[in-house]
């Protein structure tokens, strides 16, 4: 989620305070948006993943989502392979090539 600490009618850090309460706290990143170049008050026990100032540089959003997605990969354990040929699967499926081939 990406919100802008000045909003009308509710501010960026009461949306994630809202957010926090249906979610856990470290599930879901938010990066707030604000104008003054630093952390608001009260905003560090809303853990932001990141602060970005306004004016936004597309450069800073893209490298705080890519900071972001890269601390959120998690390496797939590997399933095991069967390397066994299934004997069925030519009657199950069977192929059929054809060949051509152009000598001029």
């Amino acid at each position: 989620i990406i919100t802008d600490m000045h909003m009308p009618e509710l501010d960026g850090l009461m949306l994630t305070r809202e957010i926090r309460k249906l979610q856990d706290e470290k599930a879901l990143p938010i990066i707030l948006l604000t104008s003054l170049g630093r952390r608001e008050l009260g905003a560090d026990e809303l853990n932001f993943s990141a602060y970005l100032a306004k004016p936004l540089k597309p450069s800073h959003l893209y490298d705080a989502l890519a900071g972001l997605f890269a601390r959120s990969l998690v390496t797939a354990k590997p399933e095991p392979v069967n390397d066994a040929m299934d004997k069925k699967m030519g009657r199950e499926h069977p192929l059929r090539i054809l060949l051509a081939e152009d000598n001029q």
